[in-house]
């Protein structure tokens, strides 16, 4: 299988604004689509059951109280 998902943060330069990122391989990791950035909090851990149902565990925020994503769509 050549499906991959990775995730992480990023830090808004001066404003210190920490955001989630979600990227995306299809082909073992040789390029990367980004699925999602700066509408997450930022995150550490993620887990797919399959092609579409996923996890995914962060820092909790005012959009997502308890850090915990889930998805059915395969991320997007």
């Amino acid at each position: 299988d050549r499906l991959g998902w990775a995730v992480g943060g990023e830090v808004a330069p001066y404003t210190r604004y920490a955001t989630g990122v979600v990227i995306q391989t299809t082909d073992g990791g040789q390029s990367w689509e980004v699925l999602s950035r700066n509408t997450t909090p930022p995150l550490t851990q993620v887990r797919f059951l399959d092609q579409e149902l996923g996890m995914a565990v962060g820092g909790a925020s005012p959009n997502c109280a308890t850090g915990v994503l889930a998805t059915g769509d395969g991320g997007k």
